[in-house]
């Protein structure tokens, strides 16, 4: 029986994916609603190989009508709304009213918006573990993402040695989402506070596109932009801190390539070669 990832209450209820706010500045078409999208995960087979399996947001219609149960009444209808209010406020300044310069609350707000939709993508995605190896590692795993949902749920913002990145997606625009997770080149099970799940998720909504990492391969390939420059791409941004998007839209699929590539390429070099 499932249970509120952020508390562990036992009766949970529907929460959606994206937040519903969403869906009146992305208004689905009858093409949507019709639509297949589906959701890959990475899964391992009893042999130890990596094969791509069909996830649980995988079914027809719109993805911004899409939920999950996985979240209580609390945790979705009170402190969620409230993360769903303050996040409708920041995107709307920021990609409806183009408002590029953003107050230290709506720095807040959107990395706890993100975070929360990390939680609930992470959540979706089974740990791909080899099953030869020691059922305990596994669990080890598990128990450190229950604990990563928890501590954001009572702390009321993410663990430490999380980044968050934000820029301007053009000219495809969208909504979806890829979630990446690894295992450290040296991985700690015995040690309880470890932290051996190195995690990126990129989150693409309308013009906002968006990554969430603990990943230092990718924190390094997207500091090296450089983000302070005018001609940056994307931001990163800080808990309780202001923050500016410069006027630079980056294409979807060399942003999302730039991150991937951070991760499986050894050298960091980008998958594909982009013609300016």
């Amino acid at each position: 029986m499932p249970s509120c990832i952020f508390c562990g209450e036992t009766k949970v209820t529907k929460e959606h994916i994206w937040g519903k706010w969403a869906q009146k500045y992305l208004p689905a078409t009858n093409e949507d609603q019709l639509k297949r999208y589906p959701h890959q995960i990475n899964i391992i087979n009893k042999h130890g190989q990596f094969e791509v399996g069909k996830g649980v947001f995988d079914n027809v219609g719109d993805p911004l009508s899409k939920t999950t149960k996985v979240v209580c009444n609390t945790c979705n209808n009170e402190w969620g709304s409230s993360i769903e209010n303050d996040m409708e406020d920041a995107f709307s300044s920021i990609f409806v009213r183009h408002k590029l310069e953003s107050n230290a609350n709506r720095s807040t707000a959107i990395i706890r918006w993100l975070f929360q939709k990390n939680c609930l993508h992470e959540r979706a995605c089974p740990i791909p573990f080899n099953p030869i190896a020691p059922r305990k590692w596994k669990d080890t795993l598990e128990k450190e993402r229950l604990q990563r949902w928890k501590s954001f749920r009572e702390r009321n913002e993410p663990p430490k040695g999380y980044k968050f990145f934000m820029g301007l997606s053009g000219p495809r625009t969208g909504i979806g989402h890829n979630f990446v997770f690894r295992l450290k080149d040296k991985p700690a099970f015995d040690h309880n506070e470890a932290d051996n799940m190195l995690t990126s998720c990129l989150l693409f909504l309308g013009t906002m596109q968006s990554v969430i990492t603990n990943d230092e391969g990718v924190i390094k390939r997207l500091n090296n932009m450089p983000l302070k420059s005018k001609t940056a791409p994307i931001a990163e941004l800080v808990f309780d801190q202001p923050f500016i998007l410069n006027k630079v839209m980056w294409r979807r699929e060399e942003f999302e390539d730039a991150v991937l590539s951070a991760i499986d390429q050894p050298e960091h070099k980008l998958r594909r070669n982009y013609k300016k």
